[in-house]
């Protein structure tokens, strides 16, 4: 029988930090979405120093354990999340100054 063992890490500058995105989108404009999202995420993984990956899904607020921004979950509207994994606070900090601040 396997002991078992947890593993601490000393140096987690390999751990990556995962930046949650949240989007809230129109059923009637939800195309033209998933188009910009998918030349969003190329964009940022291949310009973005530190940027290791992103994964997309589609939530149901009502049936994930409710999201507080979301008040009145409807069916006219999807939810999308996007995690992205990054190598560290300095890529995440450079992202948030320059990046999102134009949105």
């Amino acid at each position: 029988m396997a002991a078992n063992s947890t593993k601490v890490f000393e140096d987690n500058s390999f751990l990556p930090i995962v930046y949650e995105a949240n989007f809230t989108v129109a059923l009637e404009i939800f195309e033209e979405f998933e188009a910009w999202l998918q030349e969003y995420l190329s964009a940022t993984l291949n310009t973005k120093p530190g940027f290791r990956d992103a994964e997309v899904f589609q939530r149901d607020p009502r049936n994930d354990g409710g999201d507080p921004e979301v008040k009145n979950p409807d069916r006219v509207h999807k939810y999308i999340t996007v995690l992205f994994e990054i190598d560290n606070k300095e890529s995440i900090d450079r992202y948030l100054n320059e990046e999102v601040m134009q949105y």
